[in-house]
């Protein structure tokens, strides 16, 4: 009978794929901020802006590296958004994790001209103003 050893680059090697699975299974969705203010009309062209500004930032931050600033403009329209994800999660849990603070945001902040909500693992923030101007209010 012949007995096979691992080696210990193959045992560490397979400790990294265990904690890469489970690292990437979750994402920590514990509120820690939420900011939203201004009222603005259901239907309005700033409302479909905010809607097309979370959209994008859902899907393209997990995509960027985990940090995305993003706008949108039409006619005298203005929305600015950005959102960013723990870098240690899965690129499908960043956009997963976006989709959970949105709805967050959601349940709690409809129809407003700004809104910043924040969990553990991703943030996501929208705007009537530029960002390099003192960040997003609070």
């Amino acid at each position: 009978m012949q007995v096979y050893r691992m080696g210990s680059s193959a045992i560490t090697l397979c400790i990294f794929y265990f904690l890469l699975a489970v690292a990437s299974a979750w994402f920590d969705s514990t509120p820690l901020l939420l900011s939203c203010g201004g009222v603005i009309q259901p239907l309005s062209d700033y409302q479909a802006g905010v809607e097309v500004v979370v959209r994008d930032l859902i899907r393209w931050t997990p995509q960027s590296r985990f940090n995305y600033y993003n706008k949108y403009e039409k006619d005298n329209t203005e929305v600015y958004g950005h959102a960013t994800c723990n870098v240690l999660l899965s690129v499908a849990d960043c956009g997963n994790c976006l989709r959970s603070v949105n709805s967050y945001r959601i349940s709690h902040c409809t129809f407003v001209d700004f809104a910043q909500a924040k969990f553990v693992d991703c943030e996501m923030t929208f705007d009537n103003r530029r960002f390099d101007h003192g960040g997003p209010r609070h």
